[in-house]
């Protein structure tokens, strides 16, 4: 069995910085490569967050969560939409692109059994190659029932996420 690893995965807890290197690598590596995949962004009023939508690379948009979603299945104060998150996952054509771009194996993404189930099956394969973002707390709950030995793993915390993106980038160049 092959130790290459072909995917990248930044782990950290909240608001660290995970998404904004995702963000920023995106913005170079779609020079080179195809990407398709979905970025995870807060949706702010009046400075609070009070949601979450998730949005394709291509531009796409939906809300994944909101705190007016009331009934909707619950992770904190914010109800999921699953159905919402489903549709982007279901719109994404993993054989036409190089670089798959998943933010986030997260808490509210994994209350969808089919996203599990994908990216159970998407980590064991060499292409397209991944870059994405996991929570601490989600990839120690997951590491004994997803095989994680195709990805590099990388701990982002304040000393290193202003220095990460060449890393990044070099991954998959």
């Amino acid at each position: 069995m092959s130790n290459l690893k072909f995917h990248l995965l930044l782990k950290g807890p909240p608001r660290i910085g995970k998404t904004t290197l995702i963000f920023k690598s995106v913005l170079e590596l779609r020079k080179n490569f195809k990407i398709d995949g979905f970025i995870t962004k807060e949706i702010r009023e009046k400075g609070e967050r009070v949601g979450f939508e998730i949005e394709r690379i291509n531009g796409e948009k939906r809300i994944l969560s909101h705190i007016n979603f009331l009934n909707f299945p619950k992770v904190g104060k914010y109800g999921v939409n699953i159905e919402n998150f489903e549709r982007i996952i279901e719109e994404i054509n993993v054989n036409k692109c190089d670089i798959l771009i998943i933010d986030e194996i997260g808490k509210m993404e994994l209350l969808s059994k089919k996203f599990y189930l994908w990216i159970k099956k998407i980590l064991e394969i060499e292409k397209p190659r991944i870059l994405g973002t996991i929570g601490e707390k989600v990839f120690e709950k997951l590491k004994d029932e997803i095989n994680f030995s195709k990805c590099e793993i990388i701990n982002v915390n304040y000393r290193n996420r202003d220095f990460l993106l060449n890393d990044i980038l070099k991954f998959f160049l």
